[in-house]
């Protein structure tokens, strides 16, 4: 996070943070600063900003084929993969960036390399069955692999697991039972007096990361953990490294793409959201804090998504810090095809809340209703189907 703030703690300190800590054989602990993010409003919060400097987004949409002129990249073939309606997008440069995918689109720079995907693994517990105030790290009792519990979105967090995801990547990962019960021993060593069991997971969360080997060393022990940025004749592919450096890869790639977008010039301010000219009391006046979150989210718009819905979708959803106002916002300027997207991915009520958020479906319907025009026989469907994408991907698991 950029932040110097090491220092040593005792036992006691972290006894106070940590309830039912195993301090035995402990003789204290370091502290140091970090951050936390959402992973899928930080890339919307980057979208949004693109839009206000002219870039236009395709949502749900497969790049099928790259396109070449004279054994140059000039563009590729796109599926829209809703209506399977098909589009020739032209460019000066494609940029791939589709991390564990990224070898998918034949890129020659790419020969004699290796993107290995590895599955991360999360559970997310009640707060108030698992309480934490601030993050700690651990190594695993089983084989030393580093592990954290940290407290997110009002819940509690552990993970992740690090393991070779040797599944079909156009199916979503999820969690297997063996990681499961990996995860839960974890927290069982550090707070044995009473950890969480499977009854007090609300959900969990898989994501692929890719790991990049050469074709002649496949040991994960020795593959780079960084990004790496491969060129060929009007294609930049990027891949590895991790979303907290997304910034850092960016600029690399935007380096390499030069060369084919003459005339283009480097921005003078390189931040990466420009500085709002409001704060969280002008966003949510009865609760700043929320407001600096949702200004985070949303940047100014935060102050449109509050005042353009009624008073009372600003309250927080019990055991949350979102509010309806954001569904509403998300269906009417956030590209939500399919219920799962506006649950998981504009926000994460359906990871934060029991059952996949049932409990506030029916508010949840009603908006659809009115921002999207859904009617009776559409929100079956899409709610036939979320219960479906939340039984078999974020669900606990059992057997698989």
């Amino acid at each position: 996070a950029g932040i110097r703030d090491h220092r040593r703690v005792g036992n006691a300190e972290l006894a106070r943070q940590f309830n039912g800590l195993d301090t035995d054989g402990l003789n204290g602990a370091f502290y140091y600063t970090d951050a936390v993010t959402d992973d899928a409003r930080l890339p919307l919060r980057v979208l949004q900003e693109s839009v206000r400097q002219g870039a236009s987004l395709r949502n749900y949409t497969r790049a099928n084929q790259l396109l070449r002129e004279q054994g140059r990249v000039c563009g590729l073939l796109a599926e829209d993969v809703e209506s399977g309606q098909q589009a020739t997008l032209r460019a000066r440069v494609v940029i791939n960036a589709t991390g564990a995918w990224a070898d998918r689109l034949g890129n020659a720079a790419l020969a004699g390399m290796k993107i290995r995907p590895q599955r991360g693994s999360h559970l997310v517990v009640s707060a108030d069955r698992f309480p934490v105030s601030s993050a700690i790290f651990l190594l695993h009792p089983a084989d030393g692999r580093r592990l954290f519990v940290y407290p997110w979105e009002g819940r509690t967090v552990i993970g992740t697991t690090d393991i070779r995801h040797g599944r079909d990547l156009d199916t979503a990962a999820s969690m297997t039972a063996a990681e499961l019960r990996y995860l839960l021993a974890a927290a069982e060593r550090l707070f044995p007096g009473d950890p969480p069991k499977p009854a007090d997971v609300i959900s969990s969360w898989s994501g692929v990361r890719p790991i990049i080997t050469s074709g002649k060393d496949s040991k994960l022990s020795k593959a780079s953990r960084e990004h790496q940025v491969w060129v060929e004749d009007g294609l930049v592919s990027c891949s590895g490294g991790k979303l907290t450096t997304f910034h850092h890869m960016a600029l690399d790639v935007m380096e390499k793409a030069r060369p084919f977008l003459p005339g283009a010039s480097e921005p003078e301010d390189q931040r990466i959201f420009p500085a709002p000219a409001i704060a969280g009391m002008d966003v949510l006046p009865p609760d700043p804090d929320r407001g600096e979150r949702l200004l985070g989210r949303y940047g100014e718009d935060a102050r449109a998504l509050i005042a353009t819905a009624p008073k009372a979708e600003s309250d927080a959803i019990p055991g949350t810090q979102a509010c309806l106002a954001q569904l509403r916002w998300a269906l009417r300027h956030e590209s939500v095809v399919h219920l799962d997207d506006l649950m998981l991915r504009r926000t994460r009520l359906g990871l934060l809340l029991e059952n996949g958020g049932e409990a506030v479906l029916n508010d949840v319907r009603r908006l659809c209703r009115d921002e999207a025009d859904w009617s009776p026989e559409r929100w079956d469907r899409e709610h036939a189907r979320y219960r479906g994408v939340i039984e078999r991907y974020y669900a606990v698991p059992s057997g698989r």
